[in-house]
């Protein structure tokens, strides 16, 4: 879109994301051909021409420049997606206070993820998620000598969470798994997902649950 563009520009603009390189005019030239980018005159001698004019044509220094433009698109594509994710945003946030042994941060950090994980909505990563902030808790208390029994109720927390992980997925592989073997007429004796689903006593599982709840 025209506002992303905006964006990219000032994007390539910054030289904290640029690393000293200058884009802007490259960037320009090729503004005349959005969106599409598919005209005949788009060339890499073109482009070359207009931002070195009167100079001789030089593939190489025109293949660097396009390879750093577009390795600065991907990192903009990918921060712009983060921006959108308050969730991905906190667990990176998460990683670098513990690179940095900033427990405090960590630790606060991780209520905060605690909090966007418990929306009451079941989604697809809903329990990947919970069992992370459960594992994350498990390192933060096992850096705290006398707070051994929370890390073992956060490692018991996320055993749970993977195993709900996994029958909240299962219907779905095993759906997916019938659909296949069906329609390319494969064998699926080989299927761990199937022969876990075959073999698996979900009656006895779910009343050992409903007796300890």
């Amino acid at each position: 879109s025209k506002d992303e563009w905006k964006e990219f520009e000032k994007f390539a603009a910054s030289q904290y994301f640029n690393k000293g390189r200058n884009y802007i005019s490259l960037i320009k030239e090729l503004k005349k051909f959005f969106p599409e980018f598919n005209s005949v005159n788009l060339t890499k001698e073109y482009l070359y021409k207009k931002i070195y004019p009167g100079k001789p044509v030089k593939k190489s220094v025109i293949n660097t420049i396009n390879s750093g433009l577009f390795a600065l698109a991907e990192e903009f594509i990918m921060l712009s997606h983060l921006k959108k994710s308050d969730y991905y945003r906190k667990l990176l946030l998460l990683e670098s206070y513990s690179d940095r042994s900033e427990f405090n941060g960590f630790f606060e950090c991780i209520g905060q993820l605690h909090k966007i994980t418990e929306t009451g909505v079941i989604q697809h990563n809903l329990f990947t998620d919970k069992s992370f902030v459960e594992s994350s808790y498990a390192s933060y208390y096992q850096q705290k000598n006398d707070e051994i029994q929370k890390q073992q109720i956060h490692l018991v927390n996320r055993g749970n969470y993977i195993v709900m992980d996994l029958l909240l997925r299962l219907p779905q592989v095993l759906n997916d798994t019938q659909y296949s073997t069906t329609l390319y007429n494969l064998e699926d004796s080989g299927v761990i997902s199937t022969s876990f689903a075959k073999n698996f006593n979900f009656k006895k599982f779910i009343s050992d649950i409903t007796d300890t709840n």
